[in-house]
């Protein structure tokens, strides 16, 4: 796979400055991303319980526990790219200001930002097997139990699976002080053709307690599985002026 990141800044005073960041990406190889077998816990246990139901027998007693915000991912990609032109011209500036032109893989303008990007090999992205688990006094003891006046969550956690072909950001910023504001190309080529595949398989979020629960809130909350394939992707933007 191939991962770009171009940054090119111009603060030009002569009057016919130009400038331009071309970035050419090309990609036959497969990418494979695997996540497996992936245990997150939180174990909370008992020891010496007495049996008789005073606070020391629980698990959580006037307690927070929390597992929350983890993530669990994986990331197969062919080309990705991240272009950024800062294009600053002086007071006197009069250069190129005609049309700006993009044919195919090339353009024509006072500033310039060029992207391509092709991937023809297979992209496939998989997440199996991944467990996110707090367990409370799991039955490991007959005279525990689980929570009392506490608050168990479990929030925010994630597993994915991502393949993308070719994405790409494209920015062109312009600041000019002259009275021309120099034409502009943001352009943007992907050609994509091997098969993009994201899977996500036995993927648990558990709370698991022993018996006995008093005075407690237990939450599995905002939890999220994404498998998410992607041929091409691309954001643009052209910005500023005088």
């Amino acid at each position: 796979s191939n991962l770009g990141l171009n940054s090119l800044s111009v603060s030009a005073t002569d009057i016919f400055a130009t400038a331009a960041l071309g970035n050419i990406q090309d990609s036959n190889n497969a990418v494979n991303a695997v996540a497996t077998n992936t245990s997150i816990k939180m174990e909370l246990d008992v020891m010496g319980a007495t049996g008789a139901g005073a606070s020391s027998d629980y698990a959580a007693s006037g307690s927070t526990v929390t597992m929350a915000n983890n993530i669990t991912s994986a990331l197969a990609r062919g080309n990705s790219a991240s272009n950024t032109l800062n294009y600053t011209a002086g007071a006197l500036y009069s250069g190129y200001t005609g049309d700006a032109v993009s044919i195919g893989s090339s353009a024509q303008a006072g500033a310039v930002v060029m992207n391509s990007q092709d991937n023809s090999g297979a992209i496939n992205s998989t997440a199996s097997s991944v467990s996110y688990r707090i367990a409370l006094q799991d039955g490991a003891s007959e005279l525990a139990y689980g929570s009392l006046n506490s608050s168990i969550s479990m929030t925010g956690n994630a597993v994915n699976a991502v393949a993308f072909g070719n994405k790409a950001t494209n920015a062109l910023t312009m600041s000019t002080l002259g009275a021309g504001i120099p034409s502009a190309v943001n352009a943007n080529i992907q050609v994509m053709g091997g098969a993009v595949t994201a899977t996500v398989t036995n993927a648990n979020f558990n709370i698991i307690s022993a018996a006995n629960i008093q005075g407690s809130a237990i939450r599995s909350i905002g939890n999220t599985v994404n498998a998410e394939a992607i041929g091409n992707s691309s954001v643009s933007t052209i910005g500023g002026g005088n």
